[in-house]
């Protein structure tokens, strides 16, 4: 049973108030969201982003909005990884008469997320979710969009594994795409599009995976944001012996890609970078997990019913 999820979110920080809070909210299973925590006292909003159906499945459409107004503050996450199941292929005629349009459309079709983001001026946002795990014969298309005031700031993140390893899994998927486009006042500024098809082509080659199941981006985003960034991130890569750099596109505008095929590598490496990058940013973000255990703290970069688990 495929759904049409949604989820939208407004934030607001008042004048004079010390906070970032939830202004406005609608979602629509299978989506939702925890009530904000506040953590410290920059008045930072940390949420997470729920999914309590277990995963993506096929002909899924998730839709996710975010709005921070001027000034707002906001750290997201997800609790897990996000699981794709697979793709189900179902015959025409297994279909009843009177079975809607999306049914009939998408049953047995790859799953869809989308991401829209706004950030007015001086609005900062962290939006860290958990990588994604595309398991065997899934298909997935994901969309994130964020639309930036000159003056705003973000940290985002996206990643994915090659699938369930340990299982015999490894890029054992139909499809996986990632689209990623940065605008600022107004203009595309990035334009980042991943996709891989195993059955296709060797995922594995150089330019693509490179022997390595695990992929991760940062996007980052702040005017002048400091030129010591790509020497202080590609050390952290170096010394943790991962294939991956920071490309600086603007001034305000860059791109960290890395590679890993250990996981508890791969995670700490990616807290380091993002550390990293907080004491970096003029404005830092802190990190919600600041005292949880490591199996928790990050990997990592992004909308009813009953429905089966696989």
């Amino acid at each position: 049973m495929s759904a049409e999820g949604k989820l939208s979110l407004r934030f607001r920080r008042d004048a004079d108030a010390p906070r970032t809070r939830l202004a406005e909210q609608y979602y629509k299973l299978p989506l939702q969201v925890l009530p904000p925590h506040y953590p410290d006292e920059s008045g930072t909003a940390f949420v997470y982003l729920l999914n309590p159906t277990g995963g993506v499945l096929a002909g899924d459409r998730l839709e996710t909005e975010l709005v921070l107004e001027e000034g707002a503050s906001v750290v997201v996450e997800t609790p897990s990884a996000s699981k794709i199941y697979r793709a189900e292929e179902r015959p025409a005629g297994e279909f009843e008469e009177d079975a809607s349009p999306h049914a009939r459309t998408h049953a047995h079709a790859h799953a869809e997320t989308r991401l829209n983001v706004t950030l007015a001026p001086c609005a900062r946002l962290e939006y860290i979710p958990r990588h994604a795990i595309p398991y065997a014969g899934s298909a997935l298309r994901q969309e994130n969009r964020f639309f930036l005031d000159g003056d705003a700031a973000l940290i985002a993140y996206d990643a994915f594994s090659s699938g369930r390893k340990a299982r015999g899994e490894s890029f054992a998927f139909t499809s996986y795409e990632s689209t990623t486009e940065i605008h600022v006042d107004g203009a595309l500024a990035l334009l980042d599009r991943i996709r891989l098809a195993p059955g296709e082509t060797d995922v594995s080659g150089i330019g693509l995976m490179e022997g390595r199941y695990l992929c991760a981006s940062f996007y980052l985003y702040q005017k002048d944001f400091p030129s010591e960034a790509k020497a202080a991130v590609e050390d952290i890569l170096k010394q943790s012996g991962l294939p991956g750099g920071l490309t600086r596109l603007t001034p305000s505008l860059s791109v960290v890609r890395m590679l890993a095929d250990d996981m508890i590598l791969f995670d700490r490496a990616a807290r380091e970078v993002r550390d990293t990058l907080h004491r970096l940013l003029a404005r830092p973000i802190l990190r919600l997990h600041s005292a949880a255990p490591s199996s928790v703290l990050f990997p990592t970069r992004y909308i009813s019913g009953e429905r089966p688990s696989k």
